[in-house]
C-alpha cells in the first residue's frame, strides 16, 4: 500500500493544482486514512482533477463513504473508476443515492469486475440511470449480475 502518509502527500499536492486532470492509483492498496485525505481535498473543488482511477485498490464499502461525502460537493470529477475491488450492495446504494441527489458532474462510473455486486444491486442502478442528470456511462460488466438483470439494466 501507499505508505501511511503517501496519499495524504498526494492530496496536499492536489490542493490548488490546475494542471493535473487524471490521477491513477490503479493497483495500489489504499488505506482509510489515505482516502479520507484525498476525498477531503477533492471535496474543496480547488483542483482540476476530472478522472480518478481507483481500480484494483482493495476498495470496499467502508471506504466508499469518503467518496460519497466528496461527491456531494465536487463539481470537477467526471470519471470515477472502481473496478476489480470489493464493492457490494451497500456501496452501490450510497453511490447511486449521492449521484441522484447531489452530484451534477460525474459522467462515467466504472464498477466492472466487482464480484460482490449481485442482483440485489440492480434496482439501484436502474433508478440511477432513470434519475441522474449527469451520468452517461455505467459499467458493471463482469459483476455477479444475472443475465436477466443485465438485460433490464442495459435496456
Amino acid at each position: 500500500p501507499i505508505g501511511y502518509n503517501g496519499l495524504s502527500f498526494i492530496a496536499d499536492c492536489l490542493r490548488n493544482n490546475r494542471t493535473l486532470k487524471s490521477l491513477s492509483l490503479h493497483g495500489i492498496p489504499i488505506t482509510e486514512f489515505g482516502i479520507s485525505n484525498l476525498a477531503a481535498t477533492l471535496k474543496l473543488n480547488n483542483c482540476s482533477l476530472s478522472e480518478l482511477d481507483l481500480d484494483m485498490t482493495e476498495f470496499n464499502d467502508g471506504l466508499v463513504k469518503y467518496l460519497v461525502e466528496m461527491l456531494k460537493y465536487n463539481t470537477q470529477l467526471a470519471t470515477l473508476r472502481l473496478s476489480h475491488n470489493r464493492i457490494s450492495k451497500g456501496a452501490v446504494k450510497m453511490l447511486t443515492a449521492v449521484l441522484i441527489r447531489h452530484n451534477r458532474s460525474l459522467k462515467s462510473l466504472i464498477l466492472n469486475n466487482n464480484s460482490l455486486i449481485k442482483d440485489s444491486s440492480a434496482k439501484y442502478f436502474v433508478h440511477l440511470m432513470k434519475k441522474s442528470v449527469a451520468l452517461l456511462e455505467l459499467d458493471v460488466k463482469d459483476c455477479s449480475l444475472s443475465e436477466k438483470q443485465r438485460i433490464i439494466l442495459y435496456q
